[in-house]
């Protein structure tokens, strides 16, 4: 099944999405003393996120997933 360049668009927007709010979901669970440098970088970038007011609620986050 081909996809147009609109529900290309689309799928790469739902897809950013939910990386983001994943990535703001394990700031939220991975303890600092146990995460890598990129890890602490990811949920340092998550947290500026939040604090943007960049997130969506858990409703739309699992209707996003599908």
């Amino acid at each position: 099944m081909a996809l147009t360049r609109t529900e290309m668009k689309q799928m790469i927007s739902k897809i950013d999405d939910v990386e983001l709010q994943l990535l703001k979901l394990k700031a939220m669970l991975v303890p600092k003393s146990k995460a890598t440098k990129a890890e602490i970088k990811a949920i340092e970038q998550g947290k500026k996120e939040m604090a943007k007011g960049e997130s969506i609620s858990s409703r739309e986050f699992l209707k996003k997933l599908g």
